[in-house]
């Protein structure tokens, strides 16, 4: 007797094969993390064995072109050793992601965390920068589409690297409309600006046909600048919208800031021959830069840098003006009456700001405004707790 088997029965079976080989196939994402740790395992010996200065300066925003995310991805490193921390890998981003630009967000926190399990030193690495580093993996394609962009990519060598989209006469009237949108979201910043596309975007637009009926619409997905700018572009024909894409704008701030002439330390004063003005391209993913000479002069630098580097504004702060246990002359204006006195300062101050000072030998003390180096004034007219005389008793808690 023949046994007879239902077709549709046969089909379920193998699709159900065919799903079951998949899922074993492709690993779960739970397994990232264990993953990460066992790649992280593999630095403990060549890492812990750091013992001189090193520096991490975690970006705020960084690119990656693969999957595992690197320290030397989202961090700037100097400083023996820095190669070694450079391929430590600290997340995983969109394993299985594709065809759409996929992030995820590195803090300091967590390297701190992950560093010192393996056995890193802190006494040896100073970690610095950004609080997070949003890295970014830009969609790619594949197939068929993407050996077309290769081969026009390839006949296009002696494009310009950077792919300037400038709307200059004989390029694609695209090119002109990022332009437009890029002066738009600069316009109330001072200075000059270039920015570029991917090789990836530059290729498309290089595709794109030059069609009378077809117009595009360029809808910036965020608006700060300087830094990378994602840009929704919608192609029409007519009122048909017939295609839409994601793309990349890397814009750049081209501005005179302030940079060392020579390497300095920390906590070294900045010299008038230390600094010198110098046009540089910012990109947003620094810190925020000095853009007057004027402005670090006499001020001290509370992180090491090299000769070439740009200075920062939280680089440099005012030197003291009084340290604790300093004797500081305190004058008053009593009555049109200007009195001097001196006294002891009982904390840290820099000019400008308010310290408490004791006056002489007895156990009073009166808060008063640094106004030059040891020399401190009481407001003429002083606020709740400035300038007034009060007992050491009362600064007990």
């Amino acid at each position: 007797m023949t046994d007879h088997v239902n077709p549709a029965c046969a089909l379920r079976t193998v699709i159900l094969s065919l799903i079951l080989a998949c899922s074993v196939a492709i690993p779960a994402r739970g397994e990232d993390s264990s993953t990460l740790a066992k790649r992280q395992d593999t630095f403990r010996g060549e890492l812990a064995r750091i013992n001189s200065g090193v520096v991490i300066g975690l970006k705020n925003e960084a690119e990656v072109a693969d999957d595992w995310v690197t320290l030397g991805d989202v961090a700037g490193l100097t400083g023996p050793g820095a190669e070694a921390l450079g391929a430590f890998p600290v997340a995983r981003i969109g394993a299985y992601q594709v065809d759409v630009e996929v992030t995820t967000v590195v803090s300091a926190a967590t390297i701190r965390r992950d560093l010192g399990r393996i056995g890193v030193n802190w006494a040896h690495v100073d970690l610095r920068g950004f609080a997070q580093c949003k890295a970014i993996r830009v969609a790619y394609i594949e197939g068929d589409e993407a050996e077309s962009a290769n081969d026009s990519q390839r006949g296009d060598d002696d494009r310009q690297a950077s792919n300037p989209s400038n709307g200059d006469a004989g390029s694609h009237p695209l090119r002109s409309q990022l332009l437009g949108l890029v002066k738009m979201l600069s316009a109330e910043q001072p200075g000059r600006w270039e920015h570029s596309l991917t090789d990836q975007d530059a290729a498309w637009i290089d595709r794109l046909p030059r069609d009378e009926n077809e117009r595009f619409e360029v809808e910036p997905v965020v608006t700060q600048v300087p830094g990378r700018v994602p840009v929704l572009v919608r192609r029409f024909a007519g009122r048909e919208l017939i295609e839409q894409r994601r793309m990349l704008l890397q814009v750049e701030q081209l501005a005179d800031v302030v940079v060392m002439r020579r390497s300095m330390v920390r906590g070294d004063v900045i010299g008038p021959d230390d600094v010198k003005l110098e046009s540089r391209r910012l990109t947003g993913s620094q810190l925020v830069p000095v853009t007057e000479v004027d402005r670090v002069i006499g001020q001290t630098l509370v992180a090491s840098l090299r000769a070439g580097a740009t200075v920062a504004a939280s680089q440099v702060r005012a030197p003291l003006a009084a340290a604790r246990q300093d004797e500081v002359i305190v004058q008053s204006v009593v009555g049109g009456v200007m009195l001097t006195m001196r006294g002891r300062a009982m904390e840290d101050g820099r000019i400008g700001e308010m310290i408490r000072i004791q006056h002489g030998n007895s156990r009073n003390v009166i808060n008063a405004m640094l106004i030059g180096d040891r020399l401190a004034r009481v407001p003429d007219n002083p606020g709740v707790g400035e300038g007034r005389v009060q007992s050491r008793q009362e600064d007990r808690p």
